[in-house]
């Protein structure tokens, strides 16, 4: 398989910490036959800030794209893929661990033509299972795990499991259908809302791949979790 050319997209507040590990597991990727590119979008980006990750030496091209803190996530992260070179999409989270095979497993669904993105796996770490809420929402037994054992689908998954915090998208299906919804301002409902106009054509199918791994920590929640 010739593999498609990928653009990380990644919509985050300027914090240095967060960038360089999110770039570090983003150098970690395997690639050997994949040319990507890494796009942040960032919240409060100043000059020292910029400096500073610059000073990093990383395989890929890296740019940056400075935003007003106002600006929100979807607004954030259709600006990152107007200055995207490549044709395919994936979004990500400063927040996020990735698993180094990411790539090859996002792309290997693309095989398929009717393929117009593929949604990931999120995990939650071991610590944050302590909590009976959470370790709920890690859980096999709800959202799109859960859909995946029950029917054994990996074909779009219902709207309401849909995010797309480890998401990959055809750079021209995107486009088509004018990216994210900007006047949605309620944190992850412009997944949703993607996915519904995406899915709303049947040639158009979301892959749901449990292998493409990532695991989420936020700092929010690390310092409530602390508190108790």
């Amino acid at each position: 398989m010739t593999w498609p050319k990928v653009s990380i997209v990644i919509f985050a507040n300027a914090d240095p910490g967060a960038c360089v590990r999110v770039l570090t597991d983003c150098e970690r990727l395997e690639h050997e036959d994949i040319e990507f590119e890494v796009i942040m979008v960032l919240q409060g980006l100043t000059e020292k800030v910029e400096a500073v990750l610059k000073d990093y030496q990383f395989s890929f091209d890296l740019n940056f794209v400075s935003v007003g803190d106002a600006t929100n996530r979807a607004t954030g992260r259709n600006l990152g893929v107007s200055t995207a070179k490549n044709e395919i999409i994936l979004f990500l989270e400063s927040s996020l661990e990735i698993s180094p095979e990411l790539l090859y497993r996002h792309l290997e669904a693309y095989e398929n033509e009717s393929t117009a993105a593929v949604m990931g796996e999120i995990y939650l770490p071991a610590f944050v299972k302590k909590n009976r809420w959470f370790r709920f929402l890690d859980s096999d037994y709800r959202s799109t795990r859960r859909w995946a054992a029950q029917t054994g689908s990996h074909s779009s998954p219902p709207l309401r499991y849909v995010n797309t915090s480890n998401f990959s998208i055809r750079k021209s299906v995107f486009e088509a259908f004018d990216g994210y919804a900007e006047h949605i301002d309620h944190h992850e409902a412009e997944d949703i809302d993607l996915a519904h106009r995406i899915s709303a054509q049947s040639q158009n199918q979301i892959h749901y791949e449990p292998e493409a791994l990532a695991y989420c920590l936020h700092n929010s929640l690390r310092k409530s979790l602390a508190l108790k």
